[in-house]
């Protein structure tokens, strides 16, 4: 029974100091891959923060384009400054042929009937390539939307970093499949942990996600961007990685060649 375990010691808000910073992305990278559109990222700030996403998850439950859109805000989010990022949100986007109209429904569920319906259908609807790491960013920003309509409970993220931290400091094993009862029981955990710290459940996450990032970097305040990104295509291709390769070095190269422009300009102007 969730109930049964206590909120473990490593989770005392009290000390945590650094929430989570906005995630800086590479703009170039994301305009290459998804050229069609790249008048709705250039739209997306940078860094763009929890808020900020969620700003574009009010209407989109109301057409596939406009939930097409927030999945780009999400996923520019989740990947943060990871060259490859761009390449496998075009994948999903690419080989789902109603990926849209998906996405909207689960919002539109979200919306309507709460957190663990929407992992329902996103479970049991599943598009290619997005795994339950990326799925559920994108269903978190979908609940906390529209948390107030359902007792501002959201669906929080549930990713490698996550699931680490959950077994080193709970003793519990959470696994990376789209399992509707795992996730419930992962939701159980952090909703019955927040009301007894009096927090909300996606801020335990928050803070479960920061400490855990913290530890494994060897920082001791969290890094500028979420680095919780793991192996969420399943691809076991290995032609897949190689691409994957590919676009990581291609977005370091976009990076690259804007510092050297910079400098350029700077040199030319003294």
């Amino acid at each position: 029974m969730n109930d049964l375990i206590p909120p473990p010691n490593d989770l005392n808000p009290e000390e945590d100091g650094h929430p989570q910073r906005p995630s800086s992305w590479n703009p170039q990278a994301w305009f290459r891959q998804l050229p069609d559109h790249r008048e709705f990222l250039e739209q997306l700030p940078n860094p763009i923060s929890r808020e900020g996403v969620t700003d574009f998850f009010g209407e989109a439950h109301v057409d596939a384009s406009t939930a097409v859109h927030a999945f780009l805000a999400s996923m520019v989010w989740g990947y943060g400054p990871v060259g490859y990022g761009a390449y496998r949100t075009k994948r999903v986007l690419g080989l789902n042929l109603d990926a849209g109209e998906r996405l909207r429904r689960v919002v539109a569920v979200a919306r309507d009937d709460g957190p663990i319906p929407a992992f329902r259908v996103i479970a049991r609807n599943r598009l290619t390539y997005l795994g339950p790491a990326f799925g559920t960013k994108f269903l978190y920003f979908a609940t906390r939307a529209n948390r107030a309509a359902h007792g501002d409970r959201t669906a929080p993220v549930l990713d490698q970093v996550v699931r680490r931290w959950f077994l080193l400091h709970a003793d519990v094993r959470l696994d990376g499949t789209w399992s509707v009862a795992n996730y419930e029981r992962y939701v159980g955990l952090l909703e019955h942990w927040g009301d007894e710290l009096g927090i909300s459940s996606d801020h335990v996450e928050e803070i479960v996600f920061e400490r855990q990032v913290a530890r494994n970097s060897g920082r001791t305040t969290p890094p500028q961007s979420p680095t919780g990104v793991e192996d969420d295509a399943g691809d076991g291709d290995p032609l897949e990685a190689l691409r994957v390769v590919i676009a990581q070095k291609r977005a370091r190269l976009d990076e690259a060649t804007e510092h050297l422009d910079a400098l350029a300009e700077i040199l030319g102007s003294s």
